[in-house]
């Protein structure tokens, strides 16, 4: 069997201000189908107001993230990362008119690849959070399904895993971010409060650079530009930035560029792994590393 596709949660109410679990599938997991619905307000949802309706999506492997996000991020990751944009439907702009949105939850870097997938597991050992904002007024009359891509007679050598580190700077200038050693990089995506807007080119993420051992390591210097024009190496119509919002504070740093294992960034061995930010306003960062993580290495 190439893989079965199975519902997880079949079109469940959500309730603003509580956290939900739900267990997976055992067999090895290539990925998660999240789909949102609900009824237009009098106007078209913005973006902004659809992804905050969920705060924290998480994948808890024995109470371990595996993957921890919320899914604004994820959101932005499954754009740049992957060259995908969460798929719309119904756009009426009619009041009570029906409208859904798709988001993948990836537990490799190629979908459906039976080499990269969360390996097999027991029932209830890996489990589904989400929590739900305190208040969701527009849209409304929300609606979850969950399916899963189960892949039955995969042995997977990796998994995918994809937390969220959190910093903010306490001023203007150098900063350091400790990133997770010990398993291979594919990716970071960068979040930082403010961007250029008008006539002010401030940005929170003014410059990146990777530190090793305390020295450079692949990426010297890159600036904020270059980066936000780098989203077009995985994304196939980087005009759509603007119609959303999608990306407009999101930056990528690729190491595994094409998601073919030719630059993955093997952090091993290493005494102290930082991506140094210059920062030009002194306000929040997330950075959410996709890291493949070997097999029997499950949430390290």
């Amino acid at each position: 069997m190439a893989f079965r596709h199975t519902v997880v949660v079949q079109d469940e109410a959500v309730v603003a201000g509580t956290v939900v679990s739900y267990d997976l599938p055992v067999a090895p997991l290539s990925l998660l189908y999240l789909t949102l619905r609900f009824l237009e307000v009098t106007a078209l949802p913005t973006w902004a107001n659809i992804v905050a309706m969920i705060t924290r999506l998480e994948v808890l492997y024995k109470g371990q993230a595996v993957h921890s996000y919320s899914l604004a991020d994820l959101a932005a990751s499954q754009f740049l990362c992957f060259g995908e944009l969460p798929v719309t439907c119904n756009f009426a702009h009619v009041d009570n008119a029906v409208m859904s949105m798709g988001f993948i939850v990836p537990f490799g870097r190629k979908h459906y690849g039976v080499k990269e997938a969360f390996p097999r597991t027991l029932r209830g050992e890996l489990n589904l959070q989400l929590t739900y904002a305190a208040a969701i007024a527009d849209p409304d009359n929300l609606i979850l399904q969950v399916e899963a891509v189960e892949l039955p007679d995969a042995t997977p050598d990796s998994f995918l895993k994809m937390t969220t580190l959190t910093h903010t700077p306490a001023a203007v200038g150098q900063t350091d971010i400790s990133l997770p050693i010990g398993n291979k990089l594919s990716d970071l995506v960068l979040f930082g409060t403010t961007v250029p807007s008008g006539a002010t080119a401030t940005t929170t993420i003014q410059d990146v650079q990777i530190r090793k051992n305390n020295a450079e390591e692949i990426y010297t210097k890159s600036n904020f530009e270059t980066l936000m024009a780098m989203g077009c190496l995985r994304c196939s119509e980087p005009q759509l930035r603007g119609v959303f919002g999608i990306i407009e504070k999101y930056l990528r740093v690729p190491f595994d560029v094409y998601h073919d294992d030719t630059n993955l960034f093997d952090t091993a061995g290493a005494n102290s792994l930082d991506l140094r930010i210059t920062a030009g306003a002194a306000n929040a960062i997330r950075v959410v590393p996709l890291e493949v993580v070997a097999v029997g290495g499950r949430g390290a």
